[in-house]
C-alpha cells in the first residue's frame, strides 16, 4: 500500500522552507512509514529524488506550486488561494498513492500517528473539526453558491481544519469529495471567495477549508473532534488536550512542548 505526505511552501510571513522541513522530521521522529513529496517554486532543481537514510522514505520535491495531469498547473498562491492543496493531492493520486496526508507548514508531530492512517482506512477520510467556526461566518457568497450550499444551511455547518488531511482513495466515498473538491478548488472566483459578502455575520473567507467543510457535511461525513489537531497559541490547553497534530508557528520556540 503506497503512503505519501504532501506540502508545498513558499516565501511568505514566515520561514515557510524551514516549516516544511520540520514538518518532515517530526513525522519521521514519530516512525511515518512512507514517502514525501514535497513541491516549491523556489526549489533550484525541476524535480529530484533521494532516499532518507534514516526510515528509507522516498522524498521527491518538485519545483512547482502543484501540477497534475488532470488540471495542470496550480496558479500561484496569489492569483489562486491555497489551490495547491487540491493539486498536489491529485498529482500523488494519479502516482498510485492510496493514502495521501496534507500537512501544513507549520504542522508538528507530538505523537506517532500511524492509528489516524489506520482509521482513514475505515471511514474514507480523516479531517478534524476546527473550534468554533461556522461555515456561514468564513464563505463568502460567490463560495456557496458555486457549490450549491444555500446561505440557512451553511449556518448549520461547522468548519474543519484543513491543515492536516488524510485521504484513503481506496474509499468511494473519498473519491466522491475529493472530487468535488478539487473542481470547486480549480475556479479561482470561488476558492478566493471574491466579493467577500455584505452579510453582518461574514468575517472573512477561508478558501479551500471553506469548501472541503461543506462537502464533509454534504456527503454526511463527521470530522473528528477538536484536540486531536490543535493550534499552539495556548500551550496550557495543549497540555490540557495533548494533540497528536499541532499547528505551531515556525518562529516558535520548540523546546517550550517538551513534556506535552
Amino acid at each position: 500500500m503506497k503512503r505519501c505526505i504532501v506540502n508545498v511552501w513558499s516565501t511568505g510571513r514566515e520561514d515557510y522552507k524551514l516549516g516544511s522541513e520540520r514538518m518532515v522530521l517530526s513525522a519521521i521522529d514519530k516512525q511515518f512509514n512512507g514517502d514525501f513529496l514535497l513541491f516549491s517554486p523556489e526549489y533550484k532543481l525541476k524535480y529530484q529524488r533521494s532516499i532518507s537514510s534514516i526510515n528509507n522514505s522516498n522524498f521527491y520535491t518538485f519545483k512547482s506550486w502543484g501540477f497534475n495531469e488532470k488540471y495542470g498547473e496550480a496558479l500561484p498562491h496569489r492569483q489562486a488561494s491555497h489551490q495547491f492543496k487540491s493539486y498536489v493531492i491529485q498529482y500523488a493520486r494519479e502516482q498510485g498513492y492510496e493514502q495521501i496526508m496534507w500537512c501544513d507548514c507549520t504542522t508538528l508531530f507530538l505523537k506517532p500517528f500511524q492509528k489516524y492512517f489506520d482509521l482513514a482506512e475505515e471511514i474514507g477520510i480523516v479531517i478534524f473539526d476546527a473550534d468554533k467556526a461556522i461555515e456561514a461566518e468564513y464563505t463568502a457568497d460567490i463560495t456557496l453558491e458555486g457549490m450549491g450550499c444555500s446561505i440557512e444551511y451553511s449556518r448549520s455547518i461547522s468548519q474543519v481544519a484543513s491543515g492536516v488531511m488524510i485521504f484513503d482513495f481506496r474509499r468511494e466515498i473519498t473519491n466522491k469529495i475529493f472530487d468535488e473538491f478539487i473542481k470547486y478548488c480549480s475556479i479561482p472566483e470561488i476558492i478566493n471567495g471574491e466579493g467577500g459578502s455584505n452579510r453582518s455575520e461574514f468575517k472573512d473567507t477561508r478558501h479551500d477549508q471553506a469548501i472541503i467543510s461543506y462537502l464533509i457535511r454534504k456527503h454526511g461525513c463527521y470530522p473528528l473532534s477538536f484536540g486531536g489537531f490543535m493550534w499552539g497559541g495556548d500551550l496550557e490547553k495543549v497540555k490540557k488536550y495533548s494533540p497528536t497534530f499541532l499547528n505551531y508557528g515556525i518562529g516558535k520556540d520548540i523546546n517550550l512542548l517538551k513534556g506535552i
